[in-house]
């Protein structure tokens, strides 16, 4: 391959075409038109485009510079439109259900465990206390993933959420009843929707039919879109950054022991910005009812009519 010496100051690229391989011939493109057959010259081409198969919609330069470009950022102003056209519940701080037990927020979220003596967060990715602590784990060694269930109530902010081996139908239904002994004990009582993603879990009959026993209407979201069950979204957020990743843990079990230590931050410490800088616990009537980890929600007395909950929380007397 031939080298040429160039100064530091000319253009150094270099620009490949087309050559006829016989008599290395320079070939160019020759534009045609398609109807006559006639090659074109640059002043007798204009530009537009298709409209329908058989139209083309021609367009002036003036009309094109006119067009904005696709790669533009900045926007223009038509008009201002008075505040009592705008919809509260699609623009604005948000929305949030006046009644009790008008709407529950349900989610799964799936996270890898951390094997015995700790993961690649802790020993760094690729190294060998990282492969080490992978092959740990039983039988093939694969570590597996743990399953965070929350339930989160629109008006009070109040949060639950359990830490389970899959996300199963059976798992979930399991879930949600004490989920609802724990909204209970707090004075949120009947819940009326709950709102979920069209998780396989939530489309199953065994789902529908808990629901349907205790006269809770279900409301899925559109799907793709995890900003319509936002509030638990949010919360999902939260649970990553102030309980998940928010230090290293040695092993999947103290991880899920410090959730109950997290509930029980966010419940009933941690200022909330939708509840004026108070915690979620302060809009409740359930006093002081505070998450153990290794124990179901304490039941009520009186458990709500519509509800059973023997299958899942030991009578208290």
């Amino acid at each position: 391959m031939p080298i040429r010496v160039v100064s530091a100051t000319e253009d150094q690229s270099v620009r490949f075409h087309q050559y006829h391989l016989s008599d290395m011939g320079r070939v160019r493109v020759r534009k045609v038109c398609e109807i006559d057959g006639r090659e074109v010259q640059q002043s007798e081409m204009g530009k537009g485009y298709q409209w329908a198969a058989d139209q083309v919609i021609p367009i002036s330069d003036a009309e094109l510079g006119n067009l904005p470009l696709p790669t533009a950022k900045a926007i223009e102003i038509d008009a201002f439109v008075p505040l009592a056209s705008v919809d509260p519940l699609r623009i604005g701080e948000g929305y949030e259900h006046e009644r009790v037990g008008d709407l529950i927020h349900v989610d799964i979220k799936k996270l890898g465990r951390i094997p015995q003596g700790g993961g690649w967060r802790m020993h760094g990715m690729g190294t060998e206390a990282a492969r080490a602590s992978k092959r740990t784990g039983p039988g093939t060694g694969k570590v597996g993933y743990t399953y965070l269930l929350s339930a989160l109530d629109d008006h009070f902010r109040l949060a639950y959420t359990e830490a389970l081996q899959d996300e199963r139908a059976v798992t979930a239904v399991a879930f949600w009843h004490r989920a609802v002994a724990f909204f209970a004990a707090h004075g949120i009582t009947p819940i009326r929707r709950v709102l979920t993603d069209n998780g396989a879990c939530y489309r199953s009959q065994t789902w529908a039919a808990a629901l349907a026993a205790e006269g809770t209407k279900h409301k899925r979201t559109r799907p793709y879109t995890p900003r319509t069950n936002g509030k638990v979204e949010r919360y999902n957020g939260t649970l990553a950054r102030e309980w998940v990743y928010v230090r290293d843990y040695i092993s999947e079990h103290e991880r899920r022991t410090a959730l109950a230590d997290f509930l029980n931050y966010y419940n009933h410490e941690r200022p909330h910005a939708a509840l004026g800088g108070r915690p979620p616990i302060s809009r409740t009537s359930g006093g002081d009812n505070r998450v153990t980890f290794g124990q179901l929600p304490e039941s009520l007395d009186t458990l709500p009519q519509q509800l059973t909950f023997e299958e899942f929380v030991e009578p208290t007397s």
